[in-house]
């Protein structure tokens, strides 16, 4: 599963701007390292 699907389906894109939704995936993937490659 990529950063991007998890917060596409956790947190709708017409809800928050693009650049708190980056800030979203780097934040997942800092907490969960386990996701990354």
């Amino acid at each position: 599963m990529s950063p991007s699907l998890f917060s596409s389906s956790a947190i709708p894109k017409t809800s928050i701007p693009f650049s708190m939704l980056s800030v979203w995936e780097e934040t997942v993937n800092h907490l969960s390292p386990m996701k990354r490659g």
